[in-house]
């Protein structure tokens, strides 16, 4: 059995889909391209000694904040997820998050 063709429609919401995960790839590899140059530069600081302790002892203390838990249960019902877009549902659901 053939599958049916897809509508003009599916196949522009296809297509920008497969867009926009292209174009999240694309964003990813450059923020990690920038993360890796902000790392170098600081590393040829820390070697020439421009780099100030309270600027590392800021950036150890901002990743060792602790994290304070929260006992409560959140319940998301995604029953209306064929009524959202594509780009829609995941911004909702890290909204939540």
């Amino acid at each position: 059995m053939e599958p049916l063709p897809l509508s003009k429609s599916a196949q522009k919401k296809a297509a920008r889909v497969a867009r926009l995960i292209e174009l999240k790839r694309l964003r990813r590899s450059r923020e990690k391209e920038m993360k890796k140059e902000k790392k170098r530069v600081q590393a040829e600081k820390r070697a020439a000694g421009e780099l100030d302790d309270n600027d590392e002892a800021e950036t150890a203390r901002r990743k060792k904040k602790a994290r304070v838990e929260f006992g409560g249960r959140v319940i998301v019902d995604l029953g209306f997820d064929h009524l959202m877009s594509e780009k829609v549902c995941p911004y909702h659901i890290s909204s939540i998050l």
